[in-house]
């Protein structure tokens, strides 16, 4: 499986570019690795995109987060920012990864002490053929026993396990690494789940406190589809090796053939496997089979404007809209702070004519409807050294509250991006405020949707 990394990044509350997006060395997370991780895949079917166990993987990400003692985020939120990280990454379909984690730094043991965020990364794959068989060693190092672990919980801090054996499997000549719990007897691969076949029966070890992986229990279901009996035991190296055929199981390797486990070499990928591989790449076909709407989670669909957008007329503004202007910005400013409006500074008029009037490099566009101003964007033009020309740097834009989620912001930045336009200026930049403020989440996705995106601490939309 080839993995395409996406340029974008979900990071605390929205989308970013995988280069701007910033972890302090001090999270708490780097230091101790209080995070819980699911992966998962998304795929096209004829219904639409589809992601495979959602649900489920979301119902173990609270789990583990709860044996860590935090809190775990809405899943409405974690869907809302899943579908927004899919669309803004154009992706169809795909692997990926979520994080969540204490939002705090290392300075405090205690995650609970702290809210919970969240992270979600995407890659691009949509090749659906299975990964070629793969060649495993047997790693001497062991599962810990259920009282040295957080049963059940899929955390970071527990990968170095699984790093180490797969390090140490590679400098040994194999693909990956086979895990025994501590009693010896085998529990999985790194980071995926094990199965071998005998006499066209399926065996796959007792999980006991380990994580049950999500793609393992599809596995079980899609051999019942296809009449094979399988069962759960406690299973040995020498099982495995004995075995007619051996393939792991798991989000990223899908169903994958073994070919080797140490000197026992098989027919890989055999008759069942092959199978079960042509079942799972079947499955996003049939979203209205039983299986399909047990296992793939539709994405919500995008909201649709509530507002219809009362007729207006965006136009520069004159010196007799000066008054209402410094009423709009006063507003702006009020709603920034989350606090009553304030007279804005004396000079504050003053510096709204000399825009109008075109004293001051720059200019002010109103949106006037049936009863006055529903909207205000001032912008000034820059000389950028570093960019050897000007650009076109939004000071404020504000709409009536009755007018927001009807497209009257976006109208106000494109008449701004026209026009700097007819002045040969292409490139317009907004800088949020660096304070949290009660809406900054919704104003930097008014921004995303207008097509800026994030440069350092500004966004950047550039225009041909």
């Amino acid at each position: 499986m080839t993995l395409e990394p996406c340029p974008w990044i979900w990071l605390r509350d929205r989308l970013q570019r995988v280069e701007h997006a910033a972890f302090s060395p001090l999270e708490h997370a780097f230091h101790f690795g209080a995070a819980a991780l699911e992966a998962v895949r998304l795929y096209q079917t004829p219904e639409g995109p589809r992601i495979l166990g959602l649900d489920a993987h979301l119902d173990r990400m609270d789990r583990s987060l709860q044996a860590l003692g935090l809190a775990s985020p809405d899943p409405a939120s974690i869907i809302a920012a899943l579908t927004e990280t899919i669309r803004g990454n154009r992706l169809k379909e795909g692997y990926i990864r979520l994080l969540a984690f204490a939002d705090g730094d290392c300075g405090q043991l205690d995650p609970g002490a702290f809210p919970t965020t969240f992270t979600i990364q995407a890659w691009s794959c949509e090749d659906r053929t299975p990964s070629p068989p793969m060649s495993l060693g047997v790693t001497a190092l062991h599962r810990p026993p259920e009282h040295c672990m957080l049963p059940g919980a899929k955390l970071s801090g527990s990968y170095h396990l699984d790093a180490a054996a797969h390090h140490q499997a590679r400098a040994a000549g194999f693909d990956d690494a086979l895990i025994r719990h501590h009693d010896g007897s085998v529990c999985e691969m790194t980071g995926a789940n094990l199965f071998l076949v005998r006499r066209g029966r399926l065996e796959t070890p007792a999980i006991g406190h380990t994580i049950a992986g999500l793609t393992r229990k599809l596995v079980r279901d899609l051999s019942a589809d296809l009449g094979l009996e399988c069962i759960e035991a406690r299973l040995d190296v020498n099982d495995f090796q004995a075995a007619d055929e051996v393939f792991a199981t798991g989000t990223f390797h899908g169903i994958r053939a073994v070919r080797q486990l140490e000197d026992a070499i098989f027919h890989a990928p055999g008759p069942v496997t092959r199978a079960l591989q042509e079942r799972y790449r079947r499955l996003p076909n049939e979203p209205g089979s039983g299986l399909g709407k047990a296992w793939l989670t539709p994405l919500p669909s995008p909201a649709p404007s509530a507002k219809p957008a009362i007729p207006h007329e965006i136009r520069p503004a004159g010196p007799e809209d000066v008054p209402a202007v410094v009423e709009a910005l006063t507003l702006l400013l009020a709603e920034l702070r989350a606090a009553s409006p304030e007279e804005l500074p004396s000079g504050a008029a003053e510096t709204c004519r000399r825009l109008i009037e075109g004293w001051a490099p720059g200019t002010i566009l109103v949106a006037e409807g049936r009863d006055g101003l529903t909207g205000v964007l001032a912008l000034n033009l820059v000389e950028a050294g570093h960019l050897g020309s000007a650009y076109g740097l939004i000071q404020d834009i504000w709409v009536t509250p009755d007018q927001r989620a009807t497209g009257l912001g976006a109208a106000l930045i494109d008449a701004a991006a026209d026009w700097c336009l007819e002045r040969g200026v292409d490139t317009l930049e907004v800088g949020l405020p660096k304070y949290r403020f009660a809406r900054l989440n919704a104003t930097w996705r008014f921004y995303h949707r207008a097509g800026f995106r994030d440069v350092g601490p500004r966004m950047r939309m550039v225009r041909q």
